[in-house]
């Protein structure tokens, strides 16, 4: 299939995506190659290319979801996402010796709207498994962030595993008010009512944003996807969501995927994660074949005690093998 065929949004051409891709891909290997030199003069110098890691690996997924990636790809690859903030956030709680840091600052928009995305992203994909960890980049080690508030607590409370707070604040009061009022009606069409206003003030009332008009650049446009409408859409089971089509910013592929989805029994969302997967660096914990997106999903043989490859310069940043069991 085409470039242009495949592709998610209409702004997106063929070579503004390749331009993207690989400036993103270098700037991330350099923030890499900088993490093992010393501290600079500047303090925080390892903490913003940590940050910068996180943020480029996020970006990255979006520009391949917008591309047309693959979505049964994209399940694997989100987890990149995750580790990326993880690594963040572990130089944040060393920097300050404060356990309860946010990666994500969810008191400002640069915060508030990836983590947003992130929450929804593990519905619609499937991975409710990292829910746990998506929680704890803004809960804190002593949970002291959690429950700030109410359209979060909401979203991460459909994830029975979590023990989640009351609260009647919300941070993002412009353009999310709406679509936390579709999770407080039992009635589908009110609340489809409610995601279809959110979603028509949504680009608008987000004009601060970092990523807003990217796509008048030769780079730097990544995708505008309101994960967050989608993930509100299957959570609350609406049937018909076709009147939201209108908006490109609405995810519906994603959504329709999330509805018709059956993991198997060994699934990677079911599976145990501490017999499943290895990050490139760590010793390899068990004698099997083993693939990562970052291989293009190809099998590899490793032995138990190797230390596991990175693969370089692969286009999602990470290298994170997963056992075939």
């Amino acid at each position: 299939m085409d470039f242009d065929n495949k592709k998610r949004q209409q702004f997106l051409t063929e070579t503004n995506f390749h331009a993207t891709r690989d400036l993103t891909l270098r700037v991330l290997q350099r923030q890499k190659n900088n993490l093992s030199k010393p501290e600079g003069a500047d303090e925080g110098w390892h903490l913003s290319m940590w940050f910068g890691i996180a943020e480029g690996t996020f970006n990255n997924f979006i520009l391949s979801y917008t591309a047309g990636e693959s979505i049964e790809q994209l399940r694997y690859t989100l987890e990149n996402v995750i580790v990326s903030y993880e690594n963040y956030l572990q130089a944040l709680v060393e920097q300050s010796s404060d356990p309860n840091e946010m990666a994500f600052p969810i008191r400002s928009f640069d915060g508030y709207c990836p983590y947003i995305g992130l929450i929804s992203l593990c519905f619609l994909l499937h991975r409710k498994d990292l829910l746990p960890r998506v929680a704890r980049l803004v809960d804190g080690e002593d949970e002291e962030n959690a429950g700030e508030d109410v359209l979060i607590e909401e979203m991460l409370a459909y994830d029975d595993s979590l023990e989640r707070y009351e609260t009647d604040v919300i941070l993002g009061v412009k353009p999310y008010r709406p679509l936390f009022r579709a999770f407080c009606t039992q009635d589908k069409n009110e609340s489809l009512s409610k995601i279809n206003e959110f979603l028509k003030s949504w680009y608008k009332d987000l004009a601060a944003a970092p990523w807003h008009d990217s796509h008048l650049s030769d780079d730097g446009y990544f995708g505008y996807w309101a994960f967050e409408a989608g993930a509100a859409v299957y959570l609350l089971g609406i049937e018909d969501d076709s009147s939201l089509y209108e908006y490109l910013y609405y995810p519906k592929d994603l959504v329709k995927f999330a509805k018709e989805f059956v993991p198997e029994a060994n699934d990677i969302s079911v599976s145990k994660q501490e017999h499943l997967r290895c990050e490139a660096g760590q010793i390899c914990p068990r004698t099997g074949e083993w693939y990562s997106p970052a291989n293009n999903m190809e099998k590899r043989h490793f032995k138990q005690g190797e230390v596991m490859p990175e693969i370089k310069n692969n286009p999602w940043g990470l290298t994170i093998w997963y056992l075939i069991e």
